[in-house]
C-alpha cells in the first residue's frame, strides 16, 4: 500500500501508452496497492484501521483469519474479473474497493454481536454506492475518478462469502 501513482495526464498517459492490460495481468492485483497520492493511501489506510477496529472482538475466534483472507481473495478475484471485463475506465488504482467489499463481508458475518454497528455500516455502504448521491467529494476534488462500480462488485461479492462462513457456522453449532 505504499506505491504512489501521480494523477496527472503525463502520467497517467505514460501509464496507458507502455502497458498492455491484456500482457501485464499483475497490474490488475497490483492496482489495489497503488494509490494516487498521499491523502489517498490515509483515506485507505484509516478505512482499514476502522474496519479492524469495529470488528476486533469478533476476529478473535481461531478461524476468523482464515475468514478474512478467504474472503479478501473472494472479493479480489471477483473485483479483477470485472476489471478484466466490463471496467471502463483507463486507470484503476486504490484500496477502497477491497475495503467495501470487507466491510459488507463484517456486517453480514458478524452482525449478530453487534446489529447497531452493522446495520449503520450497510446503511453508509447504501449511501455511498448511490449513483444520485455524491459523497466523495473529498477525493472527487483531487481529480481521482472514484470507481464506484467496482465498489458496487466488491460488496456485492463480499456477501455470498459472509454469508456461507454463516452457514457454515450454524451447521457446526448443531452438530455439538
Amino acid at each position: 500500500m505504499l506505491f504512489f501513482a501521480p494523477y496527472s495526464e503525463s502520467w497517467t498517459a505514460l501509464w496507458l501508452t507502455t502497458c498492455d492490460w491484456n500482457q501485464d495481468l499483475w497490474r490488475y492485483v497490483s492496482a489495489h496497492f497503488t494509490h494516487w497520492n498521499l491523502s489517498h493511501l490515509t483515506m485507505n489506510m484509516a478505512g482499514l484501521m476502522i474496519y479492524i477496529w469495529l470488528f476486533m472482538d469478533d476476529m478473535n475466534h481461531k478461524s476468523a483469519f482464515k475468514e478474512q483472507s478467504v474472503s479478501i481473495l473472494f472479493i479480489l478475484v471477483i473485483s479483477d474479473s470485472y476489471l478484466l471485463t466490463c471496467y471502463k475506465l483507463a486507470t484503476y488504482a486504490g484500496f477502497s474497493g477491497i475495503l467495501y467489499g470487507l466491510f459488507a463481508f463484517g456486517s453480514i458475518r458478524y452482525w449478530k454481536s453487534n446489529p447497531l454497528i452493522c446495520n449503520l455500516i450497510i446503511l453508509v455502504l447504501v449511501l455511498q454506492l448511490q449513483p444520485w448521491l455524491e459523497t466523495t467529494s473529498f477525493i472527487a476534488e483531487q481529480g481521482i475518478v472514484i470507481a464506484k462500480n467496482v465498489h458496487l462488485v466488491a460488496v456485492l461479492s463480499a456477501i455470498p462469502v459472509a454469508v456461507l462462513f454463516l452457514f457454515k457456522e450454524k451447521k457446526s453449532r448443531l452438530l455439538i
